[in-house]
């Protein structure tokens, strides 16, 4: 009986240690069977040094038929002729490819697309050992005719000096942080604004003489109507209130200015439009494509209504 006592324990222990490491087990091989679970891929982000380089192949007619052969050859089995993403292969690949058709893809600049498509991210191979840089470039070129006509970012009206067009992106990339700062609660919007006052005068300074004819008295006037939005921002001190409000008419006349003479900007510059508005609502611009709705609330569903482009060159 003795021993029967002694064993009872022993036993007991035993049978509650191999329990522990039996659960133990099973909460590791769950663990693990849900870390190899198939989820929703991570953003595939270029370096932002990658995304603004530039594309040194004008998308001209001849840039487009070329990179249209290599494509064919190339991308298609996977992408489909359209860019759809549906091609003869695409059903055999573990991840679907890329619908190269969807108006986001003018989201991408030339130098992000050209980084992608070089290091590539599987099933998709790096290109950089397949193909020559200028073939790359002439692929990115092409792919860009498959996006919507709608979605290609609008140029400017005027072809104006590289100066002009960096002095109009110091305002919007000044103009950038007061929106931000809107988007949010509005602490901190108006220690932005003399930055962004200051990038408007400096506007107001350059040169006309220097624009076409048709431009010369259009930028005098649109430069105008920047610093006088910009003045009734600067009054309005602290109030979140005062500052939304003054940043409708400024960002109109920010719109009207880059849809005239363009930017410096890699990417296209966003404009989007407050959707809590029961008619047609204030709008706004942005730097990249994911909305921040400086006047309310933002739209999970919103989209930029216009891409506006650098500049008239191809």
């Amino acid at each position: 009986m003795i021993s029967l006592r002694l064993c009872l324990p022993t036993t007991r222990a035993r049978v509650s240690k191999g329990l522990l490491i039996m659960g133990a087990l099973c909460a590791f091989s769950a663990a693990a069977a849900m870390a190899l679970q198939p989820g929703p891929p991570a953003p595939w982000v270029a370096p932002a040094r990658a995304a603004k380089k530039a594309n040194p192949e004008h998308r001209d007619a001849n840039s487009i038929q070329v990179g249209k052969r290599i494509f064919e050859r190339e991308c298609l089995s996977c992408h489909g002729a359209k860019g759809l993403g549906d091609g003869p292969k695409a059903a055999d690949l573990e991840r679907h490819p890329g619908n190269l058709a969807l108006p986001a893809m003018w989201d991408e600049s030339d130098g992000a697309l050209f980084w992608k498509i070089s290091e590539g991210n599987a099933p998709m191979p790096a290109t950089k050992t397949l193909l020559s840089e200028d073939e790359r470039w002439h692929v990115i070129n092409y792919v860009r005719t498959l996006a919507p006509p709608e979605s290609v970012p609008t140029k400017p009206k005027y072809v104006v000096p590289e100066t002009h067009r960096r002095a109009i992106s110091a305002v919007i990339r000044a103009y950038e942080p007061v929106r931000a700062a809107l988007a949010g609660s509005g602490d901190g919007a108006a220690k932005v604004v003399p930055a962004l006052a200051d990038a408007v005068a400096a506007l107001r300074q350059a040169d006309a003489a220097s624009l076409p004819d048709a431009a010369k008295s259009a930028w005098a006037e649109d430069a105008g109507a920047c610093a006088g939005a910009v003045a009734t921002l600067v009054t309005a001190g602290d109030d979140s209130a005062k500052l939304r409000l003054a940043l409708a008419p400024l960002s109109a006349s920010l719109i009207c200015l880059v849809e005239r003479y363009g930017h410096a900007e890699a990417m296209p510059v966003f404009v989007f439009e407050d959707a809590a508005s029961a008619g047609p609502g204030p709008s706004w611009i942005q730097l990249d494509a994911k909305p921040r709705d400086p006047y309310g609330p933002t739209s999970a569903t919103q989209t930029p209504k216009q891409r506006l482009g650098a500049t008239t060159t191809p």
